[in-house]
């Protein structure tokens, strides 16, 4: 292993060490961002595949997150350094007390059998179903087989088995004879049994997203097919036993690059008497998921990334034009990057909603949801850009005046014309209080380098200005 990294990393070769070899790669900021995105990731995936997981997993994590801000706020060495000590750890203890009681209370809920186990579910739906319910619905529960309780309902007439691990479908199915609806999309399926046929009454099969080539022979045994779903699946050529199903009214076969269909299907589509979902030789790439994620989490990461840039360099270029003979005092930015964010990701999201309720017959999506949905985030988004912009700006010391460029605007107060000072110590209010004729300059607790601005202002204001806001901060 040493060779490899010697010959891969020749200027670190002197190094032996593995560990101060590791030390420096994730020292390197883009290899720690590419493990903190696939480490988020992975969690993410694995906390999402289960309600019970997210809920014990999320309160864990937040729980932690809680704990530690309020070891933050508690800790006076942790805020050394920042530029507002007092500031940062009050908003630490303040959200890490709502984290740490939030995360309680779901972690009690959900361990009070407020969110069932997936064990737990299949149980309770299997007893419902034991009891005379037609309807079984066994989706999304992680299952790497159907359970063999399944087998002993015959009464069933519908099965949903969707969206789980199942690899197979045993014989066993033979034996639900009065199914009528069967769904089992979302599985990894290779096979179907021909036991399958033996399901006279079935009218609505859903065979979509799994690993079919084939079907069996014994399937032209399902006459009273109407509804059949074989869609992103693994043919390569058209299973021909479908034209033995005369009674199918649907067909859905998107997903697949079949080619050219048989001429009976596309003459019964053609006809109206078959509702026909395919294109030749189209893509297997879902573009409308695609198109969700690029426009609601992918646009909004490279936006707010541009933005944070741009407005970064912005900034840079009026600290060194406001040098000249000037002192300058900038606004510390407040989780700008984060703010940008959600307020690109809202925004996009709205856009969004509104494009397709524009569209609403074919997505669904009514103009109340394409126009409410907006509205609901409005506040949100302008309140998040406020908050932007308030923690941004400068503050100039001139020779003769206080100026205070902050929110796209600015204001100017002569030391000769200052009426009264205040200095303030709670720290969700402004830090420095101008007040001159007619105007009145709030510079917040966020700027850099307040004690030394502080001290500026105090000793260029007039004796008496000074006096009296020395003995008003005394008292």
């Amino acid at each position: 292993m040493e060779a490899i990294i010697k010959y891969l990393y020749p200027d670190i070769a002197y190094n032996h060490s593995m560990r101060n070899f590791l030390h420096r790669l994730f020292h390197n900021k883009t290899v720690f961002t590419i493990a903190n995105i696939i480490f988020w990731l992975g969690l993410g995936s694995l906390l999402l595949t289960d309600p019970f997981r997210l809920a014990v997993g999320g309160s864990l994590l937040t729980l932690v997150t809680g704990s530690y801000l309020l070891y933050t706020g508690l800790s006076p060495k942790i805020a050394n350094g920042m530029a507002q000590p007092s500031l940062s750890r009050t908003l630490a203890v303040i959200f890490g007390l709502v984290a740490t009681v939030v995360a309680i209370l779901v972690l009690i809920n959900t361990l009070s059998n407020g969110i069932p186990t997936r064990r737990r579910a299949v149980r309770e739906k299997l007893t419902a179903a034991a009891r005379g319910y037609t309807l079984l619905d066994l989706r999304d529960l992680g299952l790497r087989e159907i359970p063999p309780e399944v087998w002993k309902l015959e009464h069933l007439i519908s099965l949903d088995v969707s969206d789980n691990r199942l690899k197979a479908l045993p014989p066993e199915i033979a034996r639900l004879t009065n199914l009528e609806t069967l769904r089992l999309d979302g599985n990894r399926l290779e096979s179907l049994p021909p036991e399958i046929g033996q399901l006279t009454h079935l009218k609505w099969l859903d065979l979509d997203d799994n690993r079919l080539t084939t079907l069996p022979p014994e399937f032209a045994h399902l006459q009273s097919l109407t509804h059949l779903q074989i869609q992103y699946n693994r043919w390569t050529a058209f299973p021909n036993v479908i034209l033995e199903l005369p009674n199918l009214e649907q067909l859905f076969l998107a997903g697949n690059r079949l080619g050219e269909l048989p001429l009976p299907i596309t003459q019964r589509a053609e006809a109206g008497a078959l509702d026909l979902w395919y294109k030749p030789y189209a893509s297997r790439l879902d573009w409308a998921t695609i198109s969700v994620i690029g426009f609601t989490f992918v646009l909004p990461v490279i936006l707010s990334w541009g933005l944070d840039r741009w407005w970064a360099r912005r900034e840079y270029a009026q600290r060194q034009a406001a040098q000249q003979g000037n002192e300058v005092f900038m606004i510390s930015p407040l989780f700008r990057g984060e703010t940008l964010f959600v307020v690109c990701t809202l925004s996009a999201i709205s856009l969004f909603v509104f494009i397709v309720a524009l569209n609403g017959p074919q997505t669904g999506i009514t103009m109340n949801a394409g126009v409410g949905i907006p509205l609901l985030f409005a506040p949100l988004i302008v309140g998040g850009l406020i908050f932007a912009l308030r923690h941004s700006g400068m503050v100039i010391l001139s020779a003769e005046s206080v100026t205070l460029q902050r929110m796209g605007r600015e204001q100017r107060v002569r030391y000769n014309d200052v009426v009264a000072l205040r200095s303030r110590s709670n720290p969700l209010i402004a830090a420095l209080l101008i007040r001159g004729e007619g105007r009145t300059l709030r510079i917040p607790r966020m700027v850099e380098n307040l004690p030394r601005l502080t001290d500026i202002v105090f000793a260029r204001v007039p004796p008496a200005v000074r006096d009296a806001a020395l003995e008003k901060t005394v008292r």
